[in-house]
């Protein structure tokens, strides 16, 4: 089992080092693929609730509509390509 050698460190060091460790995992998960296009994704609703609360219904709703139709879209190209070249 392998030790870590920040346990030997002064309080105030360890600290510093912890925060260090910290920003470093928040670094690694917001480069991940996965992470960034729930952020985008998160975002882009967050932008659709401000309009809705702005009053502007029609223009969250046409707002929303790529978010709902894209999946279903893409599962038809996937579905339409995988047809054409499995026959």
């Amino acid at each position: 089992m392998t030790h870590d050698w920040a346990d030997y460190l002064p309080p105030e060091q360890r600290r510093r080092r912890e925060r260090q460790r910290r920003l470093q995992r928040w670094l690694t998960a917001l480069s991940q693929r996965r992470v960034v296009v729930g952020l985008c994704i998160a975002a882009y609703l967050l932008w659709c609730l401000a309009l809705m609360a702005f009053g502007m219904l029609f223009a969250s709703i046409l707002s929303v509509l790529p978010l709902l139709c894209l999946p279903s879209l893409a599962y038809l190209a996937w579905w339409l390509v995988w047809k054409e070249f499995n026959h």
